[in-house]
């Protein structure tokens, strides 16, 4: 139920609370009875408000904060999609580690895991030295120092 819907039933709280006030006969002056009807109204009514008035300040401060981190994620996620087209766009490979290439993480790249990246598909059954199947990393490393490519790190993520 919306804060906005439940300030009538406060009110109607309040009214229904001070009702019996009202009908009910009493020896005091008429003025008195009047005076303790507007006073338990007042209270009711005032109780009502501060009731909604802080449950209106906590909902708004917490769609509030909900907003901003739904905000900062999204511009989190449109940095990341940006850095990823520019990368695309300035012809640069999309640089993935070890454990991003083995899906099945057993430690070793089978010849699907590794077409993923063409350059490495191209030379997969060069670096295979064992001729097994599976690309281990010692074997590429191996196949890139004998190729003259020694100097490229591979990172190897775990």
């Amino acid at each position: 139920m919306n804060l906005s819907n439940r300030k009538p039933l406060y009110l109607a709280l309040a009214l229904t609370l001070a009702a019996p006030l009202a009908f009910a006969q009493s020896t005091t002056p008429q003025s008195a009875t009047q005076d303790a009807t507007n006073a338990a109204t007042s209270a009711a009514t005032q109780s009502a408000t501060d009731a909604a008035t802080a449950a209106t300040q906590d909902a708004t401060k917490a769609a509030t904060q909900d907003a901003t981190a739904q905000t900062q994620a999204a511009t989190q996620d449109a940095m990341g999609q940006s850095k990823d087209a520019m990368a695309q766009s300035k012809g640069e490979p999309e640089k993935k580690n070890w454990s991003d290439l083995d899906t099945d993480k057993n430690g070793t790249l089978s010849a699907s895991e590794a077409a993923s990246v063409s350059n490495l598909s191209s030379v997969f059954a060069k670096a295979d030295a064992n001729a097994d199947g599976e690309l281990t990393q010692d074997e590429y490393k191996a196949y890139l120092a004998a190729n003259g490519k020694g100097g490229a790190k591979s990172d190897s993520g775990g």
